[in-house]
């Protein structure tokens, strides 16, 4: 408790984050707060206090976000951290998506689009999970790019995943080629009564990422990539509005689960253990 630290805030915050930002090619991380003034906040810790930043003096992107409530929003680097892409949708259903040069902190290209209801959320991710590959697992030491949470692998078709509150999700395919001219529409992510959350992970270890949302209506609902399509799984009832969706491993044992969020309280949903071991005896096979 000695470490902590308060800050009053004159406003209601609607969320908080982190991002990484280069000065003379170091990087720098610092938080980001939305909040219902319109605005984007940057704060920076220094030797003895929390100090809040100007936002375009590190991130020029968000400095224009002064017409609306900001409800979502994120920030990832490429790789060699020399470029970040940024996001954040509004309570109007406005979205803008940038491409920014980090060392400049220039906009290079950006591009919006308009939803009828508000932005609930934004996801950036490769529909290629690198950190499940089926090899040695000591194989992404030696690989071109190690993942970081800070990070999205340019080098890889990159997808945008946006969702409003009462509209169908929708994925952008390889949204830096093809802007968002690519879109792919979740079916029937419009039938349980509102988008709250969202997860990209890969849940049944095929090496590739799946989508999961969570509803108002109590559902969660899953879409696994094949063919050029996102194809919709059984939806898992969970009896109350999902509020939260997490894949990290809660027990220790080396298996991530799926930590669930909703009214009710926490919820820990396992892998069945033999399909784990049947799993691990693949992958170990010679």
């Amino acid at each position: 408790m000695e470490n902590c630290e308060t800050i009053e805030l004159d406003f209601v915050p609607t969320q908080l984050d982190h991002a990484i930002y280069i000065r003379e090619t170091h990087k720098n991380g610092m938080w980001l707060l939305s909040g219902c003034d319109k605005r984007i906040h940057a704060y920076k810790s220094d030797e003895r206090q929390i100090c809040e930043q100007k936002i375009e003096e590190y991130f020029t992107e968000f400095k224009g976000t002064s017409d609306e409530v900001s409800i979502v929003f994120g920030t990832k680097s490429f790789s060699d951290y020399k470029k970040r892409i940024s996001f954040y949708g509004t309570v109007s259903g406005f979205l803008m998506f940038a491409v920014v040069d980090s060392e400049k902190n220039q906009i290079l290209y950006s591009f919006t689009e308009h939803f009828l209801t508000p932005v609930s959320i934004v996801k950036l991710f490769n529909t290629h999970n690198r950190t499940n590959e089926n090899q040695n697992s000591f194989s992404a030491v030696n690989d071109v790019y190690i993942p970081d949470v800070h990070t999205i692998n340019e080098k890889e078709p990159i997808c945008f995943l946006v969702g409003s509150v009462t509209e169908c999700a929708v994925v952008y395919m390889n949204v830096l080629e093809k802007n968002f001219k690519n879109a792919i529409v979740l079916k029937d992510s419009d039938q349980y009564g509102g988008i709250m959350s969202c997860l990209i992970a890969d849940i049944n270890f095929d090496s590739k990422n799946e989508i999961l949302i969570g509803t108002h209506g109590k559902y969660i609902l899953s879409y696994v990539y094949k063919n050029n399509r996102w194809i919709k799984q059984l939806p898992y009832d969970m009896k109350d509005p999902v509020f939260t969706i997490n894949y990290l491993d809660s027990s220790g044992e080396g298996v991530n689960d799926l930590v669930v969020m909703n009214r009710r309280g926490l919820y820990i949903l396992k892998h069945e253990p033999q399909d784990i071991i049947e799993i691990l005896k693949n992958r170990l096979k010679p």
